[in-house]
């Protein structure tokens, strides 16, 4: 097992494109050194990362906002009328 990877192997291992490899570590997102025109990334780094976002991604958010918010909306009906006083006088 390599201690360095080069972009296609982080590819595989990412199960994405080379080139998204190269733009992610050119944005500093994943950990890598370039070496002439190859970039190279340490396993035990990049698996750190890796596992930090994944648990990034199952914490919960303090002070989340609801996307939506419901609120009580006042019918527009109203009650029938009491006929109780009308039935008794006739």
């Amino acid at each position: 097992m390599n201690d360095i990877l080069d972009e296609t192997e982080v590819a595989t291992l990412l199960a994405c494109e080379p080139s998204t490899v190269q733009t992610m570590a050119r944005e500093g997102e994943l950990p890598a050194v370039k070496f002439g025109k190859h970039w190279r990334f340490p396993r035990v780094a990049l698996l750190e990362v890796v596992n930090r976002r994944a648990l990034e991604n199952t914490a919960p958010k303090p002070n989340a906002t609801p996307r939506a918010v419901l609120r009580q909306v006042p019918s527009r009906r109203q009650a029938p009328p009491d006929l109780t006083a009308f039935l008794s006088q006739a």
